[in-house]
């Protein structure tokens, strides 16, 4: 396996293929042509960054227009509006939310 670096939404990604995998540690990287120590690093060090999470309290309301595929839309902090489409991937709203949260840091 050649060495090459991942952006932090490709290991998010594949933390998120491997735990809906039902694969053993060793099958999944064998598959992925990934190092094991890679993926072991990846588990603990996200593992650790994600119990970290904070939770907000939410409104919820009617939305006024967000088109017909629509099914959420968020307005965050500083008036920042996220519309969720049915059919995004819940990895990719993952990495736009924590994109947004890092940009007013």
């Amino acid at each position: 396996m050649s060495r090459r670096s991942f952006s932090l939404a490709e290991r998010q990604r594949y933390l998120a293929l491997y735990r809906r995998s039902g694969l053993s540690h060793a099958q999944f990287c064998r598959r992925h042509e990934l190092a094991p120590t890679t993926l072991g690093n990846w588990k603990s060090r996200l593992g650790r960054k994600a119990s970290s999470v904070r939770f907000q309290r939410v409104r919820i309301s009617p939305l006024a227009w967000a088109g017909e595929n629509a099914v959420a839309e968020l307005v965050l902090a500083g008036g920042v509006r996220v519309r969720v489409m049915r059919d995004c991937p819940s990895e990719q709203l993952a990495g736009i939310l924590e994109a947004v949260g890092t940009c007013g840091r």
